[in-house]
């Protein structure tokens, strides 16, 4: 059974007069503490103390404040500078999705809810689609490799930054249980994780998806 959301803490009194920015802000500090879906108008009035009709003075929708906090969060975004090779263009992309999401995980809450996708997300991944298309994809080939390559990309980063510079240890394993090779492949590996930092295996990653994502235009253009 899912649990019910917390009821939002309330901010130690009430803003002398309600405005836009003191609505998205009260916004924003509920989306650091709960999941986008438990954020409703009804939740951010009693976060402000005030009807939840007024808050349609300044945004007209749900959808509207979600854009609203998106369009903050990602005017952030640190835009790598330009490269002469696509290739490094993508990685520089990379590395700056990275850093922004390590410095502002509220980004992860705002880039889609619902069936809804934030406009401020699609033009940070659009030049992306613009790059593809620049090196020859076409139609269902351009929106099946980026799809491939956004989720790819989102999925990895999400992952990683989970991954924690802290040491492992290797749980209990009966050896027994498992054959020859595979138990001198486990050896190996819990041998070395604890020298692997995040780092390494963002580098790593990213590497990686530049390469496949060459390959996947290359293959297009043999076609």
């Amino acid at each position: 059974m899912s649990k019910s959301p917390q009821t939002p803490t309330k901010p130690r009194g009430r803003p002398r007069r309600l405005t836009s920015d003191a609505v998205l802000d009260a916004a924003l500090h509920l989306l650091e503490q709960m999941p986008v879906d438990d954020l409703t108008l009804r939740h951010l009035a009693q976060h402000l103390g005030v009807t939840t009709m007024s808050l349609y003075t300044y945004f007209p929708s749900r959808d509207a404040l979600l854009d609203a906090a998106a369009e903050h969060v990602f005017a952030r975004f640190e835009w790598p500078a330009a490269e002469e090779r696509w290739q490094d263009q993508v990685t520089a992309w990379l590395y700056a999705l990275d850093k922004h999401f390590q410095h502002y995980p509220i980004a992860w809450k705002v880039v889609k809810w619902d069936e809804h996708i934030s406009p401020a997300w699609v033009r940070i991944y659009s030049p992306i689609i613009k790059l593809l298309y620049n090196q020859g994809l076409r139609d269902k080939a351009l929106t099946l490799t980026f799809l491939w390559f956004i989720e790819a990309t989102v999925g990895f980063i999400t992952a990683n930054a989970n991954t924690h510079d802290s040491q492992f240890t290797a749980p209990p394993i009966d050896l027994r249980a498992i054959d020859k090779d595979e138990a001198s492949a486990m050896f190996e590996y819990w041998g070395n994780v604890a020298h692997i930092d995040r780092e390494a295996v963002r580098d790593l990653g990213f590497k990686r998806l530049v390469e496949s994502l060459a390959a996947c235009i290359a293959e297009n253009q043999t076609e």
